[in-house]
């Protein structure tokens, strides 16, 4: 016999049955998906876009670095081109790029990630892109392309493709800050993995494998050339 015509021999409530039957099968099949896309989701959520600009941490192992890893569980290590400062207590501000004086970078930690705070700055010496108050202004007579892959990581690259500026927070203990900087009456300076190579009137300098602890600042710009690390009573003096 034909299943149409047993359908059709079932009385009403055997197939009211048949059809709760179905679409409980249905529903399980629906929540198993939904129960995916949720895990998929949780695990990365979108970015907001009043939180562009601040990060959260991510699971990334630290790679080797001049300071090693991080033991205490106060400690908090900033990787900038090779080099690596490490910050104990509970210090809250670091400014990873500064240029005379002036923060090109900076870095506030808070108990749920870092907002950063950056301005960078064009060949001509022109404002081209600032990072405040957890948003992205862009000049509107140049052209950047902003990316945020994750929460854990934002990055900047100018019309060319090249990068401009990137930061990730790799873990609760390290932050990585890359890209090219320029800082009037000086040239530019890239950070990359590899170490800091500054260009100034056709003369190359690199910086890379130094550990420092115990300062405010990391790259530190100044008009005879670059140092590694500084602190308050420095920036006081007009460094």
């Amino acid at each position: 016999m034909k299943l149409r015509e047993r359908y059709k021999r079932l009385s009403f409530w055997t197939k009211l049955a048949v059809w709760l039957g179905v679409l409980g099968t249905l529903a399980s099949f629906a929540g198993i998906l939904l129960a995916i896309l949720f895990h998929v989701f949780q695990a990365s959520p979108p970015v907001p876009i009043e939180h562009y600009g601040f990060l959260y941490p991510a699971n990334d192992p630290t790679p080797p670095n001049p300071c090693g890893s991080v033991s205490d569980s106060e400690s908090f290590l900033v990787l900038i081109g090779g080099n690596a400062f490490r910050l104990t207590g509970k210090q809250r501000y670091f400014t990873p790029i500064s240029a005379r004086g002036k923060p090109l970078v900076r870095i506030e930690r808070s108990t749920l990630g870092i907002q950063v705070y950056a301005e960078v700055i064009r060949e001509d010496g022109r404002l081209a892109v600032t990072i405040s108050e957890n948003k992205f202004i862009i000049n509107p007579n140049n052209y950047f392309t902003v990316r945020r892959p994750d929460r854990h990581e934002f990055s900047v690259r100018d019309k060319e493709g090249q990068l401009v500026i990137k930061a990730r927070f790799l873990n609760e203990r390290t932050f990585r800050i890359e890209g090219r900087f320029f800082a009037p009456g000086y040239g530019s300076v890239i950070v990359d993995e590899d170490g800091i190579t500054a260009e100034s009137q056709g003369a190359y300098t690199k910086l890379s494998g130094s550990c420092i602890s115990d300062v405010v600042a990391g790259l530190v710009i100044v008009p005879y050339g670059i140092i590694l690390g500084a602190n308050d009573n420095d920036f006081k003096g007009g460094i």
